[in-house]
């Protein structure tokens, strides 16, 4: 994966990308490679109404490599 989170712009581009639901709870769609490898992150970036984003990233737990 991405050592950063991908532009804002390029996510928007991409259907897979998206959240959806209702005001009893969220649903998020993401784009992902085929399989993770040690060191891959997961991203979140919230784009807030004023137009600020927010990004934060952890590292996937070492256990969902253990099978590999």
């Amino acid at each position: 994966m991405a050592a950063s989170a991908l532009p804002i712009e390029e996510m928007a581009n991409e259907k897979p990308s998206i959240l959806h639901g209702t005001k009893h709870g969220n649903h998020v769609h993401a784009l992902s490679q085929p399989s993770f490898s040690a060191g891959d992150k997961i991203w979140l970036t919230i784009q807030q109404w004023n137009g600020e984003l927010l990004t934060l990233s952890w590292e996937l737990p070492a256990h969902y490599f253990a099978a590999i």
